[in-house]
């Protein structure tokens, strides 16, 4: 007969062998023993991960207050804020022709031509959602490039350059009601504003008249179109043709003579083109007839 070696540790004590057999027969007062619970440790974030938690937390909320926050503030900027910080915007994109010579304005060629423009297009009726006061500007830049903007004082400059570009006289009408749209729903301020949020913001806070009206100025120079804001300022002008008899199409047809870019960053060195959303505005806007 062979015998089997049972360590120490595991043989049962007379007293709990007996314990056991009268718990599986089911003898009063004895109960089968519960098996234990593993201790569970307590769960502990790293630094790491509790950082990024609520960085994310923080970006989150500053997705939602940044552009209510902008929008107050270009809703109570002053005016005369908004008029110097155009005119910077003004000074600072006839900047590189300074010096230049400039032809007297009753020798310019097209000075007869841009008031006839300014007569026509000041007939025009406002579409159902209004129109804002707004300036018309002849620049006599030398240059060779067509000019069209407008900024937030209400200004839309275009130069002669433009003029000769664009010689049929609906498409030029058609092009600054483009402009007007752009005013009317004020996408240069916005975009300025949230270009210089922060800036803007201090120095508003501390009363920095002009720190405010400089970083409006710096927001100005790089507030370019979104192709949405394109396409939302192309249907105000659709709006204003129509309500003005002109043939629907004229818009589609004025869009292929249009500057590369109007908006006020268009002196930047890396200009967006807005040729390449062209083809996208007149598709929405056939689309829409």
């Amino acid at each position: 007969m062979r015998l089997s070696f049972v360590p120490d540790s595991l043989r049962l004590s007379p007293t709990s062998a007996q314990h056991a057999r009268a718990a599986e027969a089911g003898e009063p007062g004895c109960t089968p023993a519960r098996p234990t619970s593993p201790v569970r440790a307590p769960v502990r974030f790293s630094r790491a991960l509790l950082a990024g938690l609520l960085t994310a937390a923080l970006l989150s909320v500053l997705n939602l207050a940044l552009p209510r926050l902008g929008k107050s503030i270009a809703n109570s900027l002053p005016a005369s804020w908004i008029r110097d910080a155009s005119q910077q915007m003004s000074d600072s994109a006839a900047r590189p022709h300074a010096g230049l010579p400039v032809e007297a304005a009753s020798a310019s060629p097209q000075q007869a031509d841009f008031e006839q423009l300014q007569a026509r297009f000041g007939a025009l009726s406002a579409p159902e959602a209004g129109a804002p006061p707004y300036r018309l500007v002849l620049s006599r830049e030398p240059s060779t490039t067509a000019r069209l903007m407008s900024l937030p004082s209400g200004d839309i400059i275009l130069n002669e350059r433009f003029l000769t570009s664009v010689p049929d006289p609906s498409a030029r009408i058609a092009l600054l009601c483009v402009e007007l749209g752009h005013l009317q729903l004020r996408h240069a301020l916005r975009n300025a504003v949230d270009r210089k949020l922060l800036r803007l913001s201090a120095a508003t806070l501390l009363g920095n008249e002009p720190g405010s009206i400089n970083a409006l100025g710096a927001g100005l120079a790089l507030a370019d179109y979104t192709p949405e804001q394109l396409l939302a300022a192309d249907r105000y002008a659709e709006q204003m043709l129509l309500a003005n008899d002109f043939a629907p199409d004229l818009l589609i047809r004025a869009l292929d003579q249009a500057p590369d870019n109007t908006s006020p960053a268009q002196f930047q060195p890396a200009a967006a083109q807005h040729r390449q959303y062209l083809a996208q505005r007149i598709e929405a806007l056939r689309a829409e007839h």
